[in-house]
């Protein structure tokens, strides 16, 4: 206690200098914790799947002879499960239509705009979705049946049991089609690159048509895998100089679809790696700034205790404890400055995701490992005021005392 009130008074008898170099950590780590958290939501895309760094797309390139090129995310009907049957290779393959635009859902007089997909029951192999009630089988059984979101499900019902309700789908302006709810899943987290709030049977009317291109395929494939052999295997089925242009068929995989999608408008708020480097860069670089502006202040405070630190020696402290001394002081003011800095970097990202359909809860250890960064690289800057202020000659600093 006597520590603290001593620090204390050192701080008002310098307190312009104090309050500004508090203001301004605090500052810094407000900043550095929000990039912290937005770099951590940018790094995770897909993660929740459990799956996640085995799943892929199939996707081509359509290279024409004039040069020009297409890349297209439909695969031919029959493609997928003659992957799952034909090579040892493809763990389960799953083929999915994306609602592209989205699709009016209608129920107890409420009508809304929702994002879905029409799905093969394969689909719960590959992707992780957590269903709160029902059951997800009911797609393969019942032609018309509909899996909601919680977040769907709320809009509609309330509090209601949405269980074997009616939900009318308009398929377009004027052709609609009826739905009974059959299950209700977690809300898809806002670090998907795929977004839907409904899910239902898909109907496919060419199962064996080559060249009908319609649905987005996706597989499960092992750790090891030979991407190049596997686009082989698929360039059989086709006779390019009949179609007169050239397909180039590739694995494109979840994890990476975020950040380098060839599709960007098949993907959820596709990002941009170099804006991660770029506010990781600069929230290290705000960090040190603040720091270094903080080794002034605690310069002043060592020079103010010159006389104490001298006493301490002569009666026998150690330059360990000097040191301690020191620098206990100044991870009070971090520590301070982190608990200031860490309710506003909170408020201010909760009011960011409120942006978006789907939140991302935000992680404890992101703000706890913000603060000790903070910590460890403030001690390492200010480390060396404190050493010289605890070596110095206790003679000397008694003398200009």
């Amino acid at each position: 206690m006597n520590n603290f009130k001593i620090s204390f008074r050192n701080l008002w008898r310098n307190r312009n200098t104090s309050i500004v170099n508090l203001i301004g950590l605090t500052v810094a780590l407000t900043s550095v914790i929000f990039i912290a958290i937005w770099v951590h939501h940018e790094l995770s895309f897909d993660k929740f799947n459990k799956n996640y760094k085995n799943i892929y797309m199939i996707a081509s390139e359509w290279k024409y002879s004039d040069g020009k090129s297409d890349f297209i995310m439909e695969t031919p009907t029959p493609l997928g499960p003659y992957l799952k049957d034909n090579f040892p290779e493809v763990i389960q393959s799953t083929s999915f239509e994306k609602q592209f635009g989205g699709r009016f859902l209608e129920a107890d007089n409420k009508k809304f705009l929702e994002q879905g997909f029409a799905i093969e029951p394969s689909f719960f192999d590959i992707f992780t979705v957590d269903l709160v009630s029902g059951d997800s089988k009911a797609i393969t059984n019942k032609p018309n049946s509909i899996l909601i979101s919680q977040q769907l499900a709320n809009k509609f019902f309330g509090k209601e049991d949405p269980l074997n309700n009616p939900i009318t789908f308009y398929t377009n302006a004027e052709e609609t089609k009826q739905y009974e709810v059959c299950g209700v899943y977690k809300n898809i987290p806002d670090n998907s690159s795929l977004q839907y709030d409904f899910l239902i049977p898909l109907s496919i009317d060419e199962p064996n048509n080559w060249f009908a291109f319609g649905e987005s395929t996706f597989l499960l494939l092992p750790d090891e895998i030979n991407k190049a052999n596997l686009n082989e295997k698929i360039a059989q089925f086709y006779n390019y100089d009949e179609l007169g242009f050239d397909i180039n068929w590739y694995l494109h995989p979840l994890k990476d679809m975020h950040f380098y999608s060839d599709f960007q408008q098949f993907v959820y708020h596709p990002g941009a790696i170099q804006y991660v480097y770029i506010f990781t860069i600069a929230g290290i670089f705000i960090l040190l700034i603040a720091i270094f502006n903080f080794t002034g202040l605690v310069s002043v405070l060592s020079t103010t205790r010159l006389k104490e630190s001298g006493i301490r020696k002569i009666n026998g402290a150690q330059i360990k404890e000097i040191l301690t001394m020191l620098n206990k002081d100044f991870v009070k003011w971090v520590v301070i400055a982190f608990v200031i800095a860490t309710p506003i970097a909170y408020y201010a990202m909760n009011k960011w995701l409120e942006n978006f359909a789907y939140k991302t809860a935000l992680s404890w250890w992101i703000f706890a490992l913000a603060g000790f960064m903070a910590l460890g690289i403030a001690l390492l800057t200010v480390s060396w005021q404190s050493w010289r202020a605890a070596t110095r000659n206790p003679v000397k600093a008694l003398r200009y005392e």
